[in-house]
């Protein structure tokens, strides 16, 4: 009696299985697109019936029908998409960031007299991890002595020419946070 209980799962958990295989083979793209063709030479005579009817109705009759179709789609897709909305849920961790994940990157070529030095100050209160200098070569002692007069912790970088992008790009190869921000040598 056991043994019959036993095959009779057997066979049953066989036959799901061999259901299901068929099912997915159905789904298949390759087969799923023939199976559509086929459908679509099968019931050809009736699709053009229904092309034939819809383009011998009036033309006002046929904007109704187009409008009834839109509308009818337009509430099923929202219903389906309102029905299946999961909110994301906040991330587990915390979110926030803080001072010590930013880097700022001071591209200048000034003379680095007041405005700078009212500039690097004001990003200094903010408590940022790194505080780099971009500049050129040609102004580098000078860079470094009024950094120096700032701030021990700001870092001086120079490049051949003076171009922004390129100080700025040669700054961003020295970060090792996560945020980056580019400020304005003028602006405090």
């Amino acid at each position: 009696m056991r043994f019959l209980a036993i095959f009779g799962r057997i066979i049953f958990i066989t036959l799901c299985n061999v259901f299901f295989t068929a099912l997915n083979f159905l789904r298949w793209r390759p087969v799923a697109s023939a199976v559509c063709i086929g459908l679509g030479v099968v019931f050809n005579g009736d699709i053009q019936h229904g092309w034939n009817f819809f383009f011998n109705l009036s033309k006002l009759q046929r904007n109704f029908v187009f409008l009834f179709v839109f509308k009818f789609l337009k509430v099923t897709v929202h219903s389906i998409s309102y029905l299946s909305y999961r909110p994301q849920l906040p991330s587990q961790g915390s979110g926030a960031y803080d001072a010590k994940d930013v880097t700022v990157i001071i591209p200048s070529i000034d003379n680095f007299g007041d405005a700078f030095t009212c500039c690097v100050r004001s990003v200094i209160k903010c408590k940022p991890a790194q505080v780099f200098i971009a500049t050129v070569e040609s102004k580098r002692v000078a860079a470094e002595r009024v950094c120096r007069e700032i701030s021990m912790d700001l870092k001086v970088i120079t490049v051949k020419e003076a171009n922004k992008r390129a100080q700025f790009l040669e700054a961003v190869s020295f970060a090792t946070t996560k945020i980056i921000i580019s400020a304005d040598d003028q602006v405090y």
